[in-house]
């Protein structure tokens, strides 16, 4: 549910501006009245969108200083699947049909399929400047593969 919620609102900030949106949208969610959410909830839904572009959540930051261990793991995951999941759906005309992770070799591997490769151009090139940043949250390196409708 947690997921769900930064995966619906990660935009709300363009509403304020483009860039930096992030950034906005994480301060809407803190700062707004989610029904059906604790406090801590909210916060990691607002960190979660905060960190799906540019930096990734550490200790340094304010927001997750006073996070456990275990809660910044979370949150590194959180932010990591909408890392993957928002460049893949950026045109918003679902052409990745599935995505397979696979682990192989000591990494990770994300598996698109679609149509064809082609028709997923901009998810493959908007995705893949993203997978440093992802095996680095994820601790693994990534590899991305294209997988044709049978």
């Amino acid at each position: 549910l947690i997921l769900e919620a930064a995966a619906l609102l990660h935009e709300a900030g363009k509403f304020i501006n483009d860039s930096g949106y992030h950034k906005h949208s994480r301060y809407l969610i803190a700062n707004g009245h989610l029904l059906g959410f604790t406090q801590r909830e909210k916060m990691t839904i607002a960190n979660s969108v905060r960190f799906h572009r540019k930096s990734t959540p550490t200790r340094t930051h304010v927001d997750c200083s006073s996070l456990s261990f275990s809660e910044l793991d979370r949150l590194k995951f959180l932010s990591a699947i909408l890392r993957i999941a928002v460049p893949l759906s950026r045109t918003r005309q679902e052409k990745v049909k599935d995505v397979i992770l696979s682990k192989s070799n000591g990494g990770l591997c994300f598996e698109l399929v679609a149509e064809n490769e082609a028709a997923i151009e901009v998810e493959v090139r908007s995705l893949s400047r993203e997978l440093t940043t992802i095996g680095r949250c994820l601790g693994y390196e990534v590899q991305l593969q294209f997988r044709g409708l049978t």
